[in-house]
């Protein structure tokens, strides 16, 4: 007697959600980071008019406090978007770049 043999499709990754979930997800996602990564260059801006105007404290605040905070919400979330099967700004940043801080101002060595 021979044995039937009947193949059955398992999911890819049992984790993530099917793949027409995942799409919508990935792209209200890159939408999400995409507005995001416009408020970090609106507030990068803004510390540097304050710096110019001589709000040197409003700079720090916006640049060590907001700056950073918003970059690693951004790091989380292309993280997740990567996991979904997609790319964001922050996915091809390179070794070299990441010598600068989220604001733009180069990170020393005290």
């Amino acid at each position: 007697m021979a044995m039937e043999y009947r193949e059955t499709s398992m999911p890819e990754d049992p984790v993530r959600p099917p793949s027409e979930l995942r799409l919508a997800l990935r792209r209200q996602l890159e939408d999400m980071f995409r507005s995001l990564d416009l408020v970090h260059d609106e507030i990068e801006v803004t510390s540097e008019a304050a710096r110019s105007e001589g709000h040197t404290e409003i700079a720090k605040v916006l640049t060590y406090c907001v700056c950073s905070r918003l970059f690693g919400e951004l790091k989380s979330l292309t993280n997740i978007i990567e996991w979904l099967g997609g790319r964001t700004a922050l996915s091809e940043e390179t070794a070299s770049a990441k010598e600068t801080s989220q604001c733009g101002e180069t990170i020393h060595a005290q």
